[in-house]
């Protein structure tokens, strides 16, 4: 667990050839999730130029113009891919919390054409 309470699941332990390591990660994923309902996964064997990438474009999809992410506006969560936002009323006044952008990603060729189309580079 970190300074901030969140706990840390060693993901290279699943690679592992001790089935002992595997159960152990198995186990941490499954307190950590019992738990907090969230952890943060380290030594997970993604490199740091994906990650950067996969920022990138969620930064460029989420500055994009409210008209361009509008499309993908709706109510219903069975929808694979789903934009939307959550709002508190605060003394009568609206104020935005969160921006969510959900998209199924597995497998990549069945959902990839659903994703959003705008900034270019998101696909």
């Amino acid at each position: 667990m970190d300074s901030t309470g969140v706990p840390i699941v060693d993901l290279s332990k699943l690679r592992s050839t001790s089935c002992s390591e595997r159960s152990a990660a198995i186990h941490d994923i499954g307190r950590a999730c019992q738990a907090r309902g969230f952890f943060q996964v380290v030594n997970h064997g993604v490199g740091a130029d994906i990650l950067q990438g996969a920022l990138d474009a969620a930064t460029a999809f989420f500055n994009l113009p409210m008209e361009d992410k509008s499309g993908l506006n709706s109510d219903d969560i069975r929808q694979p891919v789903r934009y939307s936002t959550v709002s508190e009323l605060d003394d009568g006044e609206v104020n935005i919390r969160r921006h969510v952008l959900k998209q199924y990603s597995r497998p990549l060729e069945t959902w990839i054409h659903k994703w959003p189309s705008k900034p270019i580079h998101y696909r």
